[in-house]
């Protein structure tokens, strides 16, 4: 009868493990579905540039033009790297011209 129960709480322990197994890789695949939308932000300020680096004095990598769209992909210090969507086009810019959009 002991070895029985045991045997019991072994399945029980599976199952409950299998479960929470299954609940993590569905959220983690909701977060990275929804991870777009999450670091969307726009750019703010006058003529926003993006540069290699996150550095003031670092060259060009492109521009954008203020109100556009685009993805939050880090952060150092200061500095914010981002990516227009839809061109290969990334940079740094100063954190303070993004603004992040926080979805609804």
């Amino acid at each position: 009868i002991l070895l029985q129960g045991v045997i019991g709480f072994r399945r029980l322990a599976a199952a409950g493990a299998a479960a929470g197994l299954l609940v993590a890789g569905l959220s983690g695949t909701a977060l990275h579905l929804r991870a777009p939308e999450i670091s969307r932000a726009i750019l703010i300020g006058k003529e926003p540039v993006l540069r290699v680096s996150p550095l003031e004095t670092a060259d060009t990598a492109g521009s954008a033009t203020t109100g556009r769209t685009v993805l939050l992909e880090k952060r150092h210090a200061d500095w914010a790297y981002v990516r227009l969507p839809g061109t290969s086009t990334a940079g740094w810019i100063p954190a303070a011209q993004v603004e992040r959009i926080i979805p609804k």
